[in-house]
């Protein structure tokens, strides 16, 4: 039994390295998994030393699935903080150049920003 779920989760994990699935579906599979085989197993009482072992295998990888999610979160976070920073700082940059008194076609093109979310900046 142990084979097989290591088997398992192994192909799930170079299915998501390939692209045929993605992260989330194959923690829906495992987790799917982990729950078929309590069901199966829970009635039989000379499986428990087994069981045990076996959810714990799953369990493992199911918080290690957890682990990579939350840093990839912490990643993804980071990277839009970078980009809402850069944007900011761009609008400030903009924000100064039209205050003396350069064109909005000359600040987008230095701010590097559309007009459009330039006009928001230019008193009505």
């Amino acid at each position: 039994m142990k084979t097989i779920v290591d088997e398992l989760v192994e192909t799930a994990d170079r299915a998501e390295a390939s692209g045929l699935v993605s992260e989330a579906d194959k923690r829906i599979v495992l987790d799917h998994m982990e729950r078929l085989y309590r069901e199966l197993f829970a009635q039989y009482t000379e499986f428990k030393e087994r069981d045990v072992m076996l959810q714990d295998r799953i369990l493992t990888y199911s918080e290690e699935a957890e682990l990579r999610g939350i840093k990839k979160g912490i990643k993804e976070g980071k990277a839009e903080g970078k980009a809402e920073g850069k944007a900011e700082k761009a609008f400030d940059v903009a924000r100064k150049l039209l205050a003396r008194g350069m064109t909005l076609l000359e600040v987008a093109e230095i701010a590097e920003l559309p007009i459009d979310k330039l006009q928001t900046l230019v008193p009505q």
